[in-house]
């Protein structure tokens, strides 16, 4: 089996909540012969009903980060005053080696706190943590600050590297998530985790479909099933530039209807054929009938409307999908599947 003969269905939402990965774990309940493929690498959550167990994780390293080396830096303070995200903390030395925190006060022995001044790079007096700043160190003691970075802050900007004028500063390459190929009970998975506070998770979601396109095309599946993120941004694009067809799942609120004009726009803009499935259709008929008109003038199939059931819940505690209860939600999901089938043979003859 080649690469174009594998075609890929990605599901997507305007915004969280809306039952998307509900409905992708009901598909995979459904669908024969499919890899899976989790994009919403923020908040990856379709192994709750997949229950994959993990045959290899990878390392994800697109980022960097600024590295100060203590026995170079000179305690000059240009790179705190130059960063803009706080990133670089100063630190000082006292007089039996020991590095202590500064910052806007201090914790005495005695529990008292003193207040000491942002030394800013600057030498100054050190003070030691006895309740009583008459044991100050000799002003012709070197006691400069040193400096740290917080790693939650930094940006990989690189700008204090380029502006510390011994080069004690370098940039050091960071693990910035991982990604995972595991089995599951209904197929291959692949999915991923980004670290926190880290970005580049379009890159990561590029990385998690170009691996389970390769894993369809090993073991001959002709169906890849994405589960992308929500919204419209950087994470959406990867996850949808190339696919065949895009399933938007919305819900019959103001919020939803906004939300799916959005990425309709989106969908177009990349020419990808919109299908919409309407969940929890009937907490709103007036605004469900709003969408299907719009969507109908737009050329867009509403291929399903979704009823409120309450076994939804019971079913995601049991971890397991809502297909496999004999419920109104389930059975509209395998009518919505069996038309998704249709449509996806007809995408393989053209």
């Amino acid at each position: 089996m080649t690469g174009a003969d594998i075609k890929e269905l990605v599901v997507l939402s305007g915004k969280g909540g809306t039952g998307k990965t509900s409905i992708v774990g009901s598909f995979a309940e459904l669908a024969k012969d499919a890899v899976f493929c989790d994009c919403d690498v923020d908040a990856a959550n379709l192994g709750l009903l997949l229950r994959p167990e993990t045959k290899e994780a990878v390392e994800f390293r697109v980022s960097s980060k600024a590295n100060i080396d203590g026995d170079v830096c000179t305690g000059c303070g240009e790179c705190e005053e130059i960063c803009r995200f706080g990133a670089i903390r100063s630190r000082k030395t006292s007089a039996n080696g020991n590095v202590e925190e500064t910052g806007d006060a201090q914790e005495t022995a005695n529990g008292n706190t003193e207040e000491i001044a942002d030394m800013s790079g600057k030498e100054a007096l050190n003070v030691t943590r006895k309740g009583s700043r008459a044991n100050e160190i000799s002003p012709d003691q070197d006691r400069r600050p040193k400096f740290e970075v917080d790693l939650m802050s930094c940006e990989g900007c690189s700008l204090c590297e380029r502006i510390c004028p011994v080069n004690a500063i370098t940039m050091k390459e960071v693990v910035s998530g991982h990604w995972y190929v595991s089995d599951s009970r209904h197929g291959p998975l692949i999915h991923a985790r980004l670290e926190p506070g880290e970005e580049n998770s379009g890159r990561l979601v590029a990385a998690v479909r170009q691996k389970a396109r390769e894993i369809a095309q090993q073991q001959g599946k002709s169906l890849i099933i994405t589960d992308g993120p929500p919204g419209i941004g950087c994470p959406v694009i990867a996850s949808l530039s190339g696919a065949d067809v895009a399933l938007i799942v919305t819900e019959p609120t103001l919020s939803g209807i906004h939300d799916l004009e959005r990425v309709v726009q989106v969908c177009k803009h990349f020419d990808v054929p919109v299908m919409v499935c309407i969940n929890r259709w009937d907490i709103n008929p007036g605004n469900t009938s709003v969408i299907q008109k719009t969507s109908e003038e737009a050329g867009h199939k509403v291929i399903g409307l979704v009823p409120y059931d309450d076994t939804v819940p019971k079913a995601m505690v049991n971890g397991l999908a809502v297909t496999a209860y004999d419920c109104p939600a389930g059975n509209s999901i395998k009518g919505i599947w069996q038309k998704i089938e249709r449509e996806m043979q007809t995408q393989a003859r053209k």
